[in-house]
């Protein structure tokens, strides 16, 4: 009678006619009983792809400033897509992740908002403010390249004399005389410099029409540029003597 081989160890050969019995790396062959499980591959990690692209969006959103208008909304919308869908199967990540992207969503709206506002009154103030200022400035500096040092510019058949008037309010203005030497009638617009000593307190203007050939006008700013020094600081002492100078001279149509 043949002997049975044991049910969990190994034996050199299988029992004659027994079935399912498995050789090992041992050389040993082992029942069908102790073969030990096949493992498959593993199963790969779920992932909430909206959660994480909302998230994404959201912080883009707030870094890139008033273009949050655009993808605060995108950011919203996928983490509340992306929420809802941890609620309908709880197995699935990122319900945070979802959350946070939509709140960046939200702060990127708002942040978007006051960028845009922020950068209109900057470009308002700095055209009605500082602009003048720097076209004044490439205009000087354009008359020094053409070689008049003191950066003014005026028109050789023009004769021009400037004042300077404090008003009764101590306003200060400027006015004088222009004498067209040229051959045509002509109007002019009339840049003046208001300074004292080395100090300058800024510019007016005046307009002149029609004035005919060896014609001699008189003008007169028709704004006033601040109040005379003297007011500015009563105990600063003796004020130098206030100036108008003529700066530019344009002509600007000519009269038929």
């Amino acid at each position: 009678m043949a002997t049975q081989g044991p049910t969990a160890g190994g034996m050199p050969q299988p029992p004659p006619g027994a079935t399912g019995w498995w050789q090992a790396s041992d050389g040993l062959w082992y029942p069908p009983q102790s073969r030990p499980p096949t493992w498959g591959p593993a199963a790969p990690p779920r992932r909430n792809g909206l959660a994480t692209a909302a998230l994404v969006v959201g912080i883009v959103g707030v870094v890139l400033g008033y273009v949050g208008i655009l993808l605060g909304p995108v950011a919203v919308a996928l983490g509340v897509i992306g929420y809802r869908n941890t609620t309908e199967d709880p197995t699935l990540p990122g319900r945070t992740t979802a959350l946070v992207g939509s709140i960046l969503g939200g702060v990127a709206v708002v942040t978007g908002i006051a960028s845009l506002i922020l950068f209109f009154w900057v470009w308002n103030w700095t055209w009605s403010t500082a602009g003048d200022d720097f076209v004044r400035s490439l205009d000087e500096t354009a008359r020094e390249l053409e070689g008049d040092p003191f950066g003014r510019s005026i028109p050789d058949d023009v004769q021009i004399t400037a004042d300077c008037v404090v008003t009764e309010d101590n306003l200060v203005r400027a006015e004088g005389t222009l004498t067209n030497t040229g051959s045509e009638r002509r109007s002019f617009d009339i840049e003046v410099e208001v300074h004292s000593g080395s100090e300058i307190h800024g510019y007016t203007n005046a307009e002149v029409d029609d004035v005919a050939p060896g014609e001699t006008v008189s003008w007169k700013t028709y704004d006033s540029e601040g109040y005379a020094p003297s007011t500015h600081d009563p105990n600063a002492g003796p004020v130098p003597q206030l100036e108008c100078e003529v700066d530019n001279v344009d002509e600007r149509f000519v009269t038929p």
